[in-house]
């Protein structure tokens, strides 16, 4: 611990340091505290600056009152002992005391998150609905072509582009045709000469491809039996199975199951009388009697 002497002495020494550096101003930049720091008998590397920029630095300027102050518990409590976390011993039973000087309750941490100019309220209640996107012109489909090649019987490239050009040439020959007609159109338009909606429509789209339009590919679906049908079938039987016994009301012997096809043919077959014929034998095998019972 300093004496009351070395403290004062300190912080005459610290006064006139800062004064020498601050030109006649009641604060210094902190790119001068490594300047004070050295003036003031401390030592002046990175850690100690750090160490008193947790406490002096507040408003980018070190002013003078913090920093004698400052100066003063470095030297009254050992060279910075307070200050040093490393030097900090735990207490049992109590928390670690703190080496800088927190904020107060009210203070908030963290950077500041930068608000939109528009709030979420503005964008909810002025939504503008969005435009539908205009249908792509259609260009050269090269796997259409290629497949249909293919389909018309073209087996190398020779063929499949005489065949593409054609085609392209049928297509430009149509869509000429398409245009004129368009503008027939607009000039019975333009008259007052009342034209067909359906009409327009497919002139403007043009020419569709099968998979384009409503169409359902496949073969059609042979009509199911309905659910309830099923269930409710067994009743429904001219000849059921088994006897209806729902009208009787005393106990009496129940009848006989009704046979079924299987049965039928198994006590059929039960009954049939033993084949007389002789089972087959090759004729060298039937003079050879029988080794087990000689």
């Amino acid at each position: 611990m300093a004496t009351k002497k070395e403290v004062e002495a300190a912080r005459k020494r610290a006064s006139e340091t800062f004064d020498s550096l601050a030109d006649g101003a009641s604060t210094i930049p902190k790119t001068k505290l490594a300047a004070a720091l050295k003036g003031a008998g401390f030592s002046n590397d990175d850690r100690m600056q750090c160490q008193a920029l947790m406490i002096l630095d507040k408003n980018g300027d070190i002013a003078k009152d913090e920093f004698l102050n400052w100066c003063n518990t470095m030297v009254a409590e050992g060279n910075g002992a307070k200050l040093n976390r490393l030097l900090i011993r735990y207490v049992v039973g109590k928390s670690r005391d703190t080496s800088y000087d927190l904020p107060g309750l009210s203070f908030t941490y963290g950077n500041k998150p930068k608000r939109s100019e528009e709030p979420a309220g503005n964008i909810i209640f002025s939504w503008v609905a969005g435009e539908k996107s205009k249908k792509k012109k259609k260009g050269k489909d090269i796997i259409y072509e290629n497949r249909m090649a293919n389909i018309n019987g073209c087996i190398n490239t020779k063929q499949a582009n005489e065949w593409r050009d054609a085609y392209r040439a049928r297509k430009e020959a149509k869509e000429a045709k398409r245009r004129e007609m368009l503008l027939k159109i607009e000039a019975d338009e333009s008259l007052g000469i009342a034209v067909k909606k359906e009409d327009k429509e497919a002139v403007q789209e043009g020419p569709k491809k099968p998979w384009e339009g409503d169409i359902c590919f496949g073969s059609i679906s042979i009509p199911s039996e309905p659910v309830g049908t099923l269930l409710v079938g067994v009743g429904n039987v001219k000849d059921p199975t088994y006897a209806d016994l729902s009208g009787q009301t005393a106990a009496g012997r129940l009848p006989k199951p009704r046979s079924t096809n299987s049965a039928d043919l198994l006590y059929k077959n039960s009954r049939r009388k033993p084949s007389s014929k002789e089972p087959f034998k090759m004729s060298k095998f039937k003079k050879i009697g029988s080794r087990y019972l000689n």
